[in-house]
């Protein structure tokens, strides 16, 4: 196992460019049309923030929809390629008074790259964005004599209807304006499609000369948001040249500034943090102080060409050329590293614990189990521990291993729970190590790790439901409705289960078998060939079954 860890990195290494500017064939815009649910702006790989403009009157499940008319604001948190909706948390946008519902834009000035989007709105307000790892930046340029406005909505996210079952979908929220009126500090917690604490520190380049607070929305429960004026272009700075100050670099003398367009701009940076307010400073400090947007711009980029080197397309058409990049783009743009700098984060039990080899989340496993994750193995081999690291964690903290996990929740979305396969393929390549006597940076050695991959599949029905222990263990299979003795059979889908269970339990046979557990790889053996109790030999078909103790007839 050794021998092929180490073949994989040297994989890596051998890869990566000399100079080739792979960014160039990225296009964020592809995926952005129909169902493909991507956004397109700018993030740093497997970053926390995700700056990127909000658009239309109905929300989307990435934010964004290339055909839309109109930006309703530019929100920090996003997600790439999902089914639905959700994040779009703290927005910003400059806006005049009865705009807040949208503003059009300029369709030919979007402009969307690796680290870098661009918009022009309605008005002449041109709007800029780029990304540290957990750092938003935000360059917003207000055209001549035009009154310098940012609506900046806290409370923000992109929720589905439905969630509003569920009552207020921000049941707690705090914010603190700062003395030097440069910056705004504050945390919430969201209900939307899993339940989180997001924390965040927004530092404006210059100090606004009015701020009004907003009445939160009655539907929404909590939540912050203001109309923030900023003065004429002669304004105080909010920059004296330390860095424990201000994150902007040289943000003063505007009035002396070489380009006249510098007079109306404003710079606003926006960190999170799944801690503290005080976690977010701490990142905006490490992240973003003394340096200039076009700094962070630039190494964004450079950021992103180091990991997309590690795989060129040395031959092939421009057009092969941009496939193949934009889809390693959307490769690496999640797992999202949950971790502030000095590897603190919030589990999913609402306390805080400390990463050694980070914490991430936005794990969507059943989408990503069977070809995201293998690939990560080769692409990013020193990412795969902290994401083995991330599931026992999460596994201590919540009592399973992660299904589909967003910042501190699960959604229990699709069946099987395929972290299980992504941990002994990790293993069996070397890139997690656990004997008998050696425990991983989770405290955990080869035993511990095979129980809880049995405890994930037998000890979660009730808080789990759909991967049905009980009926699994009574009939040997998921029946299309309740028998008897079983518990918690979801509505459809009872074939699917079944295959994705039997494929986790395999997984686990093949873990305890190469750990020497040859009694344990039996039973789960045993599990694994549950398949067979689904598959009609007649017509070649898996087919649902009704429960033993109802026949178990094919339906």
């Amino acid at each position: 196992m050794r021998t092929l860890c180490g073949t994989i990195l040297a994989v890596a290494v051998a890869l990566a460019a000399t100079g080739e500017d792979c960014a160039r064939w990225v296009d964020p815009f592809v995926g952005t049309t129909g169902t493909g649910n991507c956004f397109p702006g700018a993030c740093r790989p497997f970053g926390m923030v995700q700056p990127s403009p909000d658009t239309g009157d109905k929300v989307h499940c990435s934010g964004y929809k290339f055909n839309d008319k109109a930006i309703r604001g530019f929100s920090q948190t996003h997600l790439n390629g999902t089914g639905r909706p959700a994040m779009g948390d703290v927005s910003v946008m400059p806006v005049a008074r009865g705009q807040e519902s949208g503003v059009r834009f300029e369709k030919s000035s979007e402009i969307a790259e690796v680290g870098y989007y661009a918009v022009t709105l309605e008005g002449g307000v041109t709007c800029e964005a780029t990304a540290t790892e957990r750092v938003a930046v935000w360059r917003f340029t207000w055209p001549d004599g035009a009154e310098r406005r940012l609506c900046v909505d806290a409370a923000a996210m992109l929720m589905q209807a439905f969630n509003a079952k569920q009552g207020a979908t921000v049941p707690w929220a705090e914010a603190t304006l700062g003395e030097n009126k440069c910056s705004i500090r504050g945390g919430k917690k969201a209900l939307g499609w899993t339940p989180y604490k997001l924390f965040y520190d927004i530092e404006f380049s210059e100090p606004w000369a009015k701020i009004e607070k907003l009445p939160s929305d009655p539907f929404q429960g909590k939540g912050d948001r203001w109309v923030v004026e900023f003065g004429d272009s002669l304004t105080p700075n909010c920059s004296d040249g330390s860095t424990n100050v201000s994150p902007f670099k040289n943000a003063g003398a505007l009035a002396e500034a070489s380009d006249k367009s510098e007079l109306n701009q404003l710079e606003v940076r926006i960190a999170l943090s799944t801690v503290s307010e005080d976690g977010a400073e701490k990142n905006m400090r490490a992240e973003s102080d003394g340096k200039t947007f076009e700094q962070i711009r630039a190494e964004c980029r450079a950021e992103w060409n180091a990991l997309l080197s590690r795989a060129q397309l040395v031959k092939g058409t421009d057009e092969q050329k941009k496939n193949w990049y934009t889809a390693l783009y959307h490769l690496f743009i999640q797992p999202n590293i949950q971790t502030d700098v000095d590897g603190r984060y919030r589990g999913a039990d609402d306390a805080i614990h400390v990463a050694k080899r980070g914490h991430y989340s936005t794990f969507s496993m059943w989408d990503t189990f069977r070809a995201a994750h293998p690939l990560y193995t080769i692409l990013v081999p020193e990412r795969v521990p902290g994401f083995v690291d991330s599931f026992i964690a999460f596994y201590e903290q919540h009592g399973h291993l992660p299904m589909w996990t967003m910042w501190q929740g699960e959604d229990h979305c699709m069946v099987g729970i395929h972290s299980i396969p992504v941990i002994v393929d990790a293993y069996k390549k070397g890139l997690i190590l656990a004997t008998k006597n050696t425990k991983n940076t989770e405290g955990k050695n080869a035993q511990d790790l095979l129980a809880l991959l049995v405890q994930s599949m037998i000890n979660n029905d009730g808080e789990n439901p759909k991967n049905c222990w009980n009926a699994y263990w009574e009939n040997g299979y998921i029946p299309y409705f309740a028998g008897e003795f079983d518990k918690f059979v979801p509505k459809g889908q009872s074939v699917s289960t079944t295959l994705e269970l039997a494929y986790d339990w395999w997984c686990i046979a093949d873990f305890a078998k190469a750990i020497g557990d040859n009694a344990s790889a039996a039973k789960a053996q045993k599990w694994a060939d549950c398949w067979r109790n689904v598959f009609d030999v007649e017509t070649g078909f898996a087919r649902p079954r009704a429960p033993k103790t109802a026949g178990g007839a094919w339906r």
